[in-house]
């Protein structure tokens, strides 16, 4: 993804629309798709939904379906919530989380971020790399079931392995920029 060292400050004189549509000619000139979606992290999103220009802008009147927006519609709705529209940009919020070694709960997302993109623009296809255990040979494949057994107490343990690598076509058809210092 084609990453910004933009940073938006947390001061009135900015003006967060004008930088979406900066940004998005930015995609448009280096992808030839036009940017859609916004998605941002909610430190992000609290500090966007305050500033005068998007309470103009905001469209928050949700009129049913669209047939574009079903696509990015969750399941569950627990990670990714859809904010309303400013223009021709559909604002999400993301706050999706997994949990690293120690057990800690991290983001998949950093929380002061945003990403303007085209999804039909990023296309791609999903690759895998190496399964990192000898007996799957470190080769590349989809998944890699195992199952083992211990005493003493006796137990069977079941364990499926992947190591899944999106690669988008067109990766300049997305901008990342942090926005909260």
């Amino acid at each position: 993804v084609c990453s910004s060292d933009l940073e938006v400050a947390n001061d009135a004189t900015v003006n967060v629309v004008d930088d979406l549509e900066t940004w998005a000619a930015r995609i448009l000139e280096s992808s030839g798709y036009a940017a859609t979606e916004v998605v941002m992290g909610l430190d992000a999103w609290k500090v966007f939904r305050k500033k005068q220009a998007v309470k103009d802008a905001l469209d928050t009147n949700y009129r049913g379906s669209d047939a574009a927006l079903a696509i990015f519609t969750p399941t569950d709705g627990a990670a990714v919530q859809y904010r309303g529209m400013i223009g021709p940009f559909r604002i999400w919020t993301y706050n999706d989380v997994y949990e690293d070694d120690s057990g800690t709960l991290q983001p998949l997302m950093d929380q002061k971020s945003i990403c303007i993109m085209n999804p039909a623009g990023l296309e791609g296809v999903r690759a895998f790399g190496a399964i990192m255990d000898a007996e799957a040979g470190y080769q590349s494949m989809d998944l890699f079931p195992s199952n083992w057994r211990t005493q003493d107490p006796s137990a069977e343990f079941f364990m499926i392995q992947s190591a899944p690598l999106m690669i988008p076509v067109r990766p300049n058809a997305a901008l990342v920029a942090k926005v909260i210092p």
